[in-house]
């Protein structure tokens, strides 16, 4: 399991609240380059939905952190 389980606190949507967590994770590497990212456990270590994993995953692609 991805240890994501720090809650974070703070205005935004959840969409940026996932984002918020993935990249804290990847800064403080729990997620390693290589490592497969499960959404549904992103999500459920965050306490949110997977659809703003998706999003926050989507914004990570886009700036070449993550690939699919």
């Amino acid at each position: 399991m991805v240890p994501v389980s720090r809650r974070l606190t703070g205005p935004g949507t959840m969409a940026q609240y996932a984002l918020d967590g993935l990249r804290r994770a990847i800064v403080a590497g729990e997620l390693r380059p290589g490592q497969r990212i499960g959404q549904e456990e992103i999500a459920d270590g965050l306490g949110v939905s997977v659809a703003p994993v998706r999003e926050a995953l989507a914004v990570l692609e886009r700036e070449g952190q993550v690939t699919k």
